[in-house]
């Protein structure tokens, strides 16, 4: 009985250290701190410029509903996306966030408080999200009336596109 114990101790300590490396190298990429969600965009958005090679002007033609897909991609619920990171609190006039942020951080207030309101909480979530999924929706009927289908598949292979 011992060994078994010994060998589950060691596993665990090399599970543990394997976690701390990975979390320590993720931090040393972010330079010792979280990603700002905008530099990530700002980056993504780079590099989908640099994968389309776009003339100046398709690329200014481009650009914004290229955003707009990029941005509510990143939404939580929106496009598939996982909340990671924790809550965001505050509203949108104060912090510039999104719908769908707002109100999924009216939901979490209604549930951490026990609030009755929950369920109207939930339905302007749900609503919130809705909207946006038809935004990413026209979003991206729109980028593909401006492109090629070279550019089509590239987009589609860097998530922009489905």
């Amino acid at each position: 009985m011992g060994k078994r114990w010994m060998i589950l101790g060691v596993v665990a300590v090399v599970v543990v250290a394997g976690l701390a490396i990975n979390l320590a190298v993720a931090q040393e990429r972010a330079g010792g701190r979280r990603m700002d969600p905008e530099q990530l965009r700002q980056r993504y958005m780079e590099r989908v410029q640099e994968a389309l090679s776009p003339t100046d002007e398709e690329w200014a033609a481009l650009e914004g509903p290229v955003g707009t897909v990029v941005s509510l991609s990143m939404e939580p619920g929106v496009s598939g996306g996982m909340r990671l990171g924790g809550r965001r609190g505050g509203g949108e006039a104060a912090t510039g966030q999104s719908a769908v942020a707002v109100a999924a951080a009216e939901l979490q207030t209604a549930v951490d408080a026990g609030a009755e309101d929950v369920a109207a909480k939930l339905a302007a979530y749900r609503d919130a999200r809705e909207e946006a999924r038809a935004d990413l929706a026209a979003a991206r009927e729109a980028i593909k009336g401006m492109i090629n289908p070279t550019q089509e598949a590239k987009l589609v292979l860097a998530g922009v596109l489905e």
